[in-house]
């Protein structure tokens, strides 16, 4: 479950990245435009030059991949750190067209009554936790790597909470100045490089947008989803034949046709959530209420069908079922004009739902026996 959706990520983090260097390459040469037109030259859902992008971002994500864990950890640590340095340059060359005259007032007004931020707060924290839960199961992938576990918990400290709240910040400034200094209101940071129409900015900050995003892809779709494929069945799939499985699949799915409009990108992500959700509410609730047991890290990594951890009858039809419900009850919600207004909080629904249904039939099994 968890390799599928890395696999859509995976293709809508390429082909965010990809849309970058589509700008730069109209931006100056200006004749390519032809190529750009999905009606005349186009094919499921991306022009030519679309596709051209497209696929030099995804090999070059299937270069770096290729070459090991430890090249990717190298191309993280400075490819993070850049994204920050070039989004506090644009912001300072943003400021000083403004000539200092800019305010937050000019993001669109919303329900600013206490229901209408209640609503809107608890909307933002359940799309949040929609994006990030899928990293979750896959959190062992990167915390092996660890020397410690105060590491561990330092890397998640700064990392999750302080980073994401700084990068949110530092965002939302670049948005709000675009308006006084572009005269308008630009939430695509591609766009906003293009238009300040500054060739050392728009080379430098296009090439560390891609590299930026690619190293996010790469963390957290493409090693995720290699595991995930593998650890399906090791011996006939390697860690690197895993990675191979995410990046075709990523084309074959052509998820961007999911993320191209406005209207779907919110569907996107409760979508995603809704599926993830259960997964790890149903893993939490079978090691906390269901099992009750400590865990046994020897047994946890022993091929022993004797083991605690072995399914004797190779698959988990309580968890299965539990899954299929809940997933069912969110799709319902999605579809169902009725229902929509409990679409924003799709992944507490189906973190609930999930967990309750699994501790349901796993009761019930347990007193029939």
């Amino acid at each position: 479950m968890r390799g599928l959706i890395a696999i859509g990520w995976y293709g809508i983090q390429t082909w965010l990245a990809s849309n970058a260097l589509v700008l730069f390459i109209l931006h100056f040469f200006p004749d390519s435009r032809a190529y750009a037109d999905l009606h005349h030259h186009g094919l499921l859902g991306l022009s030519m030059l679309g596709w051209a992008a497209f696929l030099l971002v995804w090999l070059v994500q299937l270069v770096v991949f290729w070459r090991g864990m430890e090249a990717i950890r190298h191309f993280i640590d400075w490819a993070g750190p850049a994204i920050y340095a070039v989004i506090l340059l644009l912001d300072v060359a943003l400021f000083l067209k403004t000539h200092g005259d800019w305010h937050f007032s000019v993001l669109p007004h919303g329900d600013f009554s206490v229901s209408g931020m209640i609503r809107g707060t608890l909307g933002v924290t359940s799309l949040t936790l929609a994006y990030f839960s899928a990293i979750i199961p896959n959190f062992g992938d990167f915390a092996r790597y660890g020397v410690s576990m105060d590491d561990v918990r330092r890397g998640n400290f700064w990392g999750l909470p302080i980073n994401f709240m700084a990068f949110v910040l530092l965002v939302l400034t670049t948005i709000v100045l675009t308006q006084p200094a572009l005269g308008r209101l630009l939430t695509d940071p591609a766009e906003t490089i293009v238009l300040f129409d500054n060739q050392t900015i728009l080379l430098i900050g296009t090439l560390t947008l891609v590299a930026a995003t690619i190293g996010i892809n790469i963390s957290a779709n493409f090693v995720s989803a290699a595991f995930d494929f593998s650890n399906i069945a090791p011996s006939f799939i390697s860690w690197r034949q895993g990675g191979n499985i995410a990046a075709v699949g990523a084309i074959l799915l052509t998820s961007w046709n999911l993320y191209a409009h406005p209207e779907l990108i919110h569907m996107t992500l409760d979508i995603l959530g809704l599926f993830i959700a259960p997964v790890t509410s149903i893993l939490l609730a079978d090691y906390l209420i269901v099992q009750r047991a400590p865990l046994d890290i020897r047994a946890l990594y022993s091929t022993s069908q004797e083991g605690p951890y072995w399914y004797r009858n190779g698959i988990n039809f309580r968890a299965l079922g539990a899954l299929g419900l809940s997933v069912l009850l969110g799709l319902s919600l999605v579809f169902l004009s009725g229902l929509s207004g409990l679409q924003n909080f799709l992944w507490v629904i189906g973190f609930i739902t999930g967990g309750f249904f699994h501790i349901i039939f796993s009761r019930r099994t347990a007193c029939s026996r």
